[in-house]
């Protein structure tokens, strides 16, 4: 330990030491925000971001350690091997890169652990290769016990700055992961420098394409301008995502349904306020990152949900097709939930309440089958029977099976199908009372007198038909026409006798011959008193 504050008071620059750390600091914080991008993507864009999150703090680490070796002077001439130099570049973009990407895609608890490991890994290669980068007049001696060190406080360091980064989001999270990363990277290096003591040896000398401080010192620029230039372009991109998801997270939130997305590993993705409204959830149970069963359980906690956990999923998500079923909560609501499958193995749940709409359809229920009328739902555009009530089947005498199996032109006269096609469709209009011909199973034709409703049936735009059977009053109507007919002929066929019907109430003339009426003129009308003459 003494080794490395000699090192580190002794042997470097503190102003180069201070921007070091100041360099460290930002691409750590803008590789820790670019790691969060990645979580909250999906597809190509996740892979984007994760290549663009492992270049951010390749580079970082990369100028951290090159900043810090400009202020390291050991008190003889160096310089940097070029071959070297950009292979422990390329090892910390790849390497730290891998690491965050097994913290991205990983969907195990150890998966963050592990990538931070990976990380940790990844600064000690950027840090070692660099180092045997490094020429100088002289021969390095290394203390075993300082370099696993350094390996140690490195992996350790990343390991906790990854899984802050994976557990939690936000400004505060990003300041804790951000400043972890850069202890990981600082402590790394300085205990690593400290673990190797340079003995001068005037035979030895530095290699013609070696770089030189001033020329490495560009270089660094050059990398750390980019890494600053990747962290403002992935604020820019940050915002205008944010602002994107503000606009989905509206829409969605003004939606009737509660909605839910799951990634592959069954993880929450997005949901709406509408969700937790309905399941009485606080805004923080229901998260995203958090997973089916823990969402489950929290509904458990609110009295909306019964039944085991694991075989919900086992049954209505794990078997990857598309599921519709009404659910009936224990407090009496019934709920329709829709899962639906999506191509990158997620899904989307919709819940929605359906109580209301449910009492309304068993009060039709049963006013339509208790009503003594013939009823029928037939859909508007194919004419099909939807739904038939037992008044219409005891009346036509057709089968429940045969109505729903028929159309409404399978009960009209073929003279009249051409009118009942005119007639369908989601403009047509109400019926009060119009008079049909019906066909009856036996044959028979009946006439009746309709009237209809438009309403949603089974998801379809259907009509509401009550049949009324007026045959009987029909053929009654034309009965009496006939009679009234025939007394009428009768009648006028008296030419020298008076014929008069009075009504027997009030004394009035109901009938009288063409006779009595030319007696009387002008005097003599159906309708006058008799006592009037």
């Amino acid at each position: 330990m003494s080794r490395v504050l000699f090192c580190l008071t002794e042997a470097h620059d503190w102003r180069l030491v201070v921007l070091a750390g100041v360099v460290c600091f930002l691409t750590s914080l803008a590789a820790i925000s670019i790691f969060h991008r990645a979580r909250a993507t999906r597809g190509l864009t996740r892979a984007g971001w994760v290549a663009t999150a492992g270049a951010a703090a390749g580079c970082g680490i990369w100028a951290t350690h090159f900043i810090a070796m400009l202020a390291y002077e050991p008190g003889i001439a160096t310089g940097y091997a070029v071959g070297l130099t950009m292979l422990s570049l390329l090892a910390a973009v790849c390497i730290t890169g891998c690491g965050l990407g097994v913290g991205v895609y990983g969907t195990h608890a150890w998966s963050a652990p592990v990538g931070g490991g990976i990380l940790g890994i990844g600064v000690a290669c950027m840090h070692y290769i660099g180092m045997w980068a490094l020429e100088a007049p002289g021969d390095a001696t290394w203390s075993i016990d300082l370099v696993l060190a350094s390996i140690a406080l490195g992996v350790i360091f990343a390991t906790a700055a990854l899984v802050v980064a994976a557990s939690r989001g936000g400004l505060h999270a990003t300041l804790i992961a951000g400043t972890l990363l850069t202890l990981a990277i600082v402590a790394h290096h300085f205990t690593a420098m400290g673990a190797i003591e340079f003995m001068p040896d005037p035979t030895l000398a530095i290699a013609a394409s070696a770089l030189p401080p001033a020329m490495l010192a560009m270089v660094i620029a050059g990398v750390t301008s980019a890494v600053l230039g990747m962290a403002l372009v992935g604020a820019i991109m940050d915002q205008f995502l944010a602002d994107r998801h503000l606009q989905l997270q509206t829409a969605l939130n003004n939606i009737p349904q509660g909605l839910l997305m799951f990634d592959a590993a069954n993880r929450l993705v997005l949901r709406n306020d509408r969700y937790i409204e309905m399941y009485g959830l606080a805004p923080e149970a229901a998260k995203p990152g958090c997973t089916v069963r823990e969402l489950l359980e929290q509904r458990i906690a609110t009295g909306t949900f019964e039944g085991d956990p694991d075989l919900y999923v086992a049954k209505f998500v794990a078997n990857g097709q598309v599921i519709s079923k009404l659910v009936e909560l224990p407090d009496r609501r019934t709920i329709l939930l829709r899962n639906q499958p999506m191509a990158n193995g997620g899904w989307v749940s919709m819940h929605e309440d359906v109580t209301e709409s449910k009492q309304r359809e068993a009060s039709f229920r049963l006013l339509f089958e208790s009503n003594p009328l013939p009823m029928w739902v037939c859909d508007r555009e194919t004419l099909r029977f939807l739904d038939i009530n037992a008044a219409a089947v005891e009346h036509y005498k057709y089968s429940r099976e045969q109505f729903l199996a028929m159309t409404l032109l399978d009960i009209r006269p073929l003279e009249d199908w051409d009118d009942v096609r005119a007639a369908a469709g989601p403009k047509g209009t109400h019926a009060a009372g119009r008079i049909r011909r019906h066909i009856k199973a036996d044959g028979s034709q009946i006439e009746v007198a309709i009237y209809t409703r438009s309403l949603s049936y089974a998801g379809c735009a259907a009509q509401l038909v009550v049949a009324i059977d007026i045959t009987a009053r029909k053929l009654a109507e034309e009965e009496l026409d006939r009679t009234r007919a025939f007394l009428d002929t009768v009648v006028e066929s008296v030419p020298a006798t008076i014929v008069v019907r009075e009504a027997c109430d009030d004394r009035r003339f109901v009938l009288i011959n063409r006779a009595f009426e030319q007696f009387f003129r002008p005097f003599a009308r159906a309708g006058d008193r008799q006592d009037d003459l």
